[in-house]
C-alpha cells in the first residue's frame, strides 16, 4: 500500500530510502558534512511525520559512537533526540531518530531581537538561565560519562524544546572522542563566532573545553542578544591581541539587566568569561567546576526570589490587618 504525501512535502522530497520495510522520503541534507536527513515517513501517525535518517560507516568506531549516543538519550531525560531503529546495511548503519519538534535556538534568538528593536520585552533572563543550566547537564553527560566532544554548538544545532522547556542538542555529525582529535573532518567545529579558537586552528587538541566556549558564546548571546568580543566570538583569536580587550561582561549589556541583583550578576559574569577564555588553560578545567559555578549562578538567582517573597510578605501583614478592620 503506498501512501499518499501532501503536496507541499511532495514538494520537497529529493530522494528516498527503503530502511527496515519502510520507505523514507528524503527532504534535506542536515549538518555540514555526511549523510544526516530530514524525511517524512507517512505511515508515521494519520497525516504521517518526519524523521531523520542518519546514515554512518559500519565500523567499530561509528558502533561504539551509536551505543553512546543511546545511553545518553536515556540518561539526559530529553536534552537528546530519541533513536527509534536501527538498520544495518553492508556497508553503512543507518539510524533512525525522532524529528524534535520546535524552533531552532536561532530563530529565537532572531525573535527576540526583533522584539527588542520594536520595544517589547526582550529576554526572559530566568529561563534563559533554566535553558542553559540542563544545557550543560546534558554536555557533563556527553563529556564525562561518555567521552565524547560535541564539536559544533550553536543556535542552529540546538532546539527549543516548550513541551519541556529546554534544549535538546542535534546533528551529532562532528562529535569525536578527544584522543581522534586530530583525525577529525576538515570543517568541524568551524562555525564562526561560536566555535572556540583552538577549533579554528588545525592541528591543535582540542577537548571538552572547546564545547564550554561554545556554551557560554551561546548563553552570552542569549542573555544579550550579541555576540562576545564585539560580535567577532571565537574569531577574535585571528584578529590582533587589542580585538580582545573589546570584550565586555554579559551585565554591561544585557538591556534586562535591572530584573536580577548585583549578586547574581557576579555569578554569571563569572561563569561567563571564564568560559569565554581564549586559552583553554584559563578555562574551567573540569566538569565538576564548571557545574559548580552554575549551581552558585543558579543559587543566586533564587536568592534574590526569596528576598522578594519576604518583603511581598512583609507588605501584605499591614494591608491584611487593613481589611481585617473593615470587615
Amino acid at each position: 500500500m503506498r501512501h499518499r504525501i501532501p503536496q507541499p512535502i511532495a514538494k520537497q522530497i529529493t530522494g528516498e530510502r527503503r530502511l527496515g520495510g519502510r520507505t523514507y522520503y528524503l527532504m534535506r541534507r542536515l549538518g555540514t558534512h555526511g549523510n544526516h536527513f530530514k524525511a517524512f515517513l507517512p505511515e508515521a501517525g494519520p497525516n504521517g511525520g518526519f524523521r531523520v535518517v542518519h546514515e554512518f560507516d559500519r565500523n567499530r568506531i561509528n558502533k561504539q559512537h551509536i551505543g553512546v549516543l543511546e545511553s545518553l538519550v536515556k540518561e539526559s531525560n530529553g536534552g537528546f533526540p530519541p533513536i527509534l531503529e536501527y538498520c544495518p546495511a553492508p556497508k553503512s548503519i543507518f539510524v533512525i531518530t525522532d524529528w524534535v519538534r520546535g524552533h531552532s535556538l536561532q530563530e529565537h534568538l532572531s525573535g527576540a531581537r526583533t522584539a527588542s528593536n520594536e520595544g517589547e520585552k526582550k529576554i526572559a533572563v530566568k529561563e534563559t538561565v533554566k535553558l542553559f543550566r540542563l544545557l550543560a547537564g546534558d554536555l557533563f553527560l556527553l563529556h564525562h560519562k561518555r567521552n565524547l566532544v560535541h564539536g559544533d554548538l550553536k543556535p542552529e544545532n540546538l532546539i527549543v524544546r516548550r513541551q519541556r522547556n529546554r534544549l535538546v542538542m542535534v546533528d551529532f555529525g562532528s562529535a569525536w572522542l578527544p584522543v581522534k582529535t586530530n583525525a577529525r573532518h576538515a570543517g568541524d567545529g568551524h562555525t564562526p563566532h561560536y566555535s572556540s579558537p583552538e577549533l579554528r586552528s588545525d592541528g591543535l587538541f582540542a577537548d571538552f573545553r572547546a564545547d564550554i566556549f561554545s556554551a557560554s558564546a551561546i548563553f552570552f548571546e542569549m542573555l544579550t542578544l550579541q555576540k562576545p568580543y564585539g560580535g567577532s566570538g571565537g574569531k577574535v583569536a585571528e584578529l590582533p591581541p587589542e580585538y580582545a580587550e573589546t570584550y565586555q561582561p554579559p551585565s554591561e549589556l544585557c538591556p534586562e539587566r535591572g530584573r536580577l541583583t548585583d549578586r547574581a550578576w557576579a555569578a554569571i559574569d563569572r561563569l561567563v568569561t571564564t568560559g569565554l577564555q581564549l586559552d583553554p588553560a584559563q578555562r574551567y578545567q573540569s566538569g565538576s567546576d564548571w557545574l559548580a559555578d552554575i549551581q552558585a549562578m543558579s543559587t543566586a538567582l533564587n536568592e534574590k526570589d526569596s528576598a522578594f517573597d519576604r518583603v511581598k510578605a512583609t507588605l501584605s501583614r499591614p494591608m491584611s490587618w487593613l481589611r481585617q478592620g473593615f470587615r
